[in-house]
């Protein structure tokens, strides 16, 4: 758990730092425009957030499953989160002027997990259902909202979860996790964060 409650402290501070710098936010953000010439973007606006919702969920959500996945990946577990966020940012770039937040990487971690343990119960707009299942609702989902304009990411939702599965099953999958006995995340303002996320509002 220390080194997602280490994501969720540093992610905090930039936050506050976006509160008090003036001008904080725009050097820092992904600019689709300014990728090719400062690649680092990609990286320093996973840690960006447009207000404190953004930010609250993004983070309750990262606590909630980057908790779990830290156990199952040990010390690859950072490296894992920066690249996933890598990779969703770069999936973003030809579809959004710019974009910020920590969510293509949290998908990364949500896709990993579906892939490591299939039978972690979540739930989805109410209903309890293992995360192999949750991960294709959430898929579906962001597949539909790519289509509108609703302000949100999808492309990036869509390609973090992508790639977290594909690692999670091609690297770190087990045999035994898939057999071990069910397990209930809590439902929690879970909902909440789905509902603002998924689209369902």
């Amino acid at each position: 758990m220390r080194q997602t409650l280490a994501l969720v402290a540093v992610t905090a501070v930039v936050f506050a730092a976006q509160m008090i710098v003036s001008g904080f936010t725009e050097a820092f953000l992904l600019d689709s425009s300014l990728v090719f010439v400062e690649p680092w973007r990609l990286v320093t606006s996973m840690f960006l957030h447009g207000d404190v919702t953004h930010i609250g969920y993004n983070m309750f959500a990262l606590f909630l499953f980057g908790s779990i996945l830290e156990r199952e990946l040990g010390r690859f577990y950072i490296p894992f989160y920066f690249i996933a966020g890598i990779v969703s940012g770069i999936v973003a770039v030809p579809f959004y002027a710019a974009a910020l937040g920590a969510s293509g990487a949290v998908y990364g971690v949500m896709g990993a997990l579906a892939s490591i343990r299939p039978k972690l119960i979540v739930f989805v707009m109410g209903v309890p259902m293992p995360m192999i299942a949750a991960a294709f609702v959430w898929l579906a989902l962001d597949t539909v909202g790519f289509f509108s304009s609703d302000g949100i990411a999808n492309a990036a939702h869509i390609g973090g979860l992508l790639f977290g599965a594909v690692v999670g099953f091609a690297f770190f999958r087990k045999p035994e996790e898939a057999r071990r006995t069910r397990v209930f995340v809590d439902k929690g303002s879970f909902e909440d964060w789905e509902k603002r996320y998924m689209g369902n509002r």
